[in-house]
């Protein structure tokens, strides 16, 4: 889709990441696009189930997904660090990586990325996010 400022843009407002599909009927599951991710809308459709659906392209490629997945907004997402000891801020997203800083109980940051492959780190489930400190 084009408008006279150029082309829709779409970005993924799902935590951690969204599903997309090889077809408007949003049965056959493709791969999943992390958040914050900006898509080029081709055209939105109403499927058999009157739900919205956007058909975008990503890395040269044509997917669909559900609308409400998306946003014409970049989303915006702050953490605040809420541990008994002070949180490791690491120079890369893994238990190895050399630690930087460590950050106060309490601190907000802004968050930039988040990882969306599920980690398991000291019986504790999560992600990995990306942030800026200091």
């Amino acid at each position: 889709m084009e408008t006279q400022q150029g082309p829709i843009h779409r970005f993924v407002t799902q935590i951690p990441a969204t599903e997309v599909y090889d077809s408007k009927d949003l049965k056959k599951r493709t791969l999943t696009i992390p958040w914050k991710t900006k898509v080029r809308i081709r055209e939105i459709i109403q499927n058999k189930d009157a739900m919205d659906v956007i058909h975008f392209s990503y890395n040269r490629k044509d997917y669909y997904g559900k609308d409400s997945d998306f946003s014409e907004f970049e989303p915006e997402l702050y953490m605040r660090v809420n541990v008994n000891s002070r949180l490791l801020l690491r120079e890369k997203p893994n238990k190895d990586s050399n630690v930087m800083e460590k950050i106060p109980n309490g601190y907000v940051s802004w968050v930039q990325a988040i990882d969306p492959k599920l980690v398991n780190i000291d019986a504790i489930k999560g992600y990995w996010f990306q942030i800026d400190y200091n």
